[in-house]
């Protein structure tokens, strides 16, 4: 399993243990305005974490990802992840439903 660490940048101090993934976190972002935190991992799946109150919970879970997912950003309310499937995709952190998929094997270059 992996572990995202959670450090207080003011006392340098080992805040938290989040614990979730199965495998290795390849990618994460957050919002710290929204107290939103996503982990992108080699199980191919997205989490997103609810980090406002003293100990961080998993509010949501995202499976069948075709692959590692590499790249995460948050322009609250979406998220943009990128992966090894070459697709980048927009999810919507409220409902977790794909607003967009991008399917690079149909892009002509």
């Amino acid at each position: 399993k992996s572990i995202i660490v959670v450090w207080d940048i003011e006392t340098f101090q080992v805040k938290e243990h989040m614990i979730g993934h199965k495998r290795g976190i390849i990618s994460i972002a957050g919002d710290e305005k929204q107290g939103i935190l996503i982990s992108g991992s080699n199980d191919n799946t997205l989490k997103i974490w609810d980090v406002k109150g003293k100990e961080s919970i998993c509010i949501g879970t995202i499976e069948g990802h075709k692959g590692d997912i590499f790249c995460l950003t948050i322009e609250y309310p979406y998220i943009f992840l990128g992966g090894q499937d070459t697709n980048i995709e927009i999810l919507n952190i409220e409902t977790l439903l794909n607003n967009y998929i991008l399917d690079n094997s149909k892009i002509n270059t």
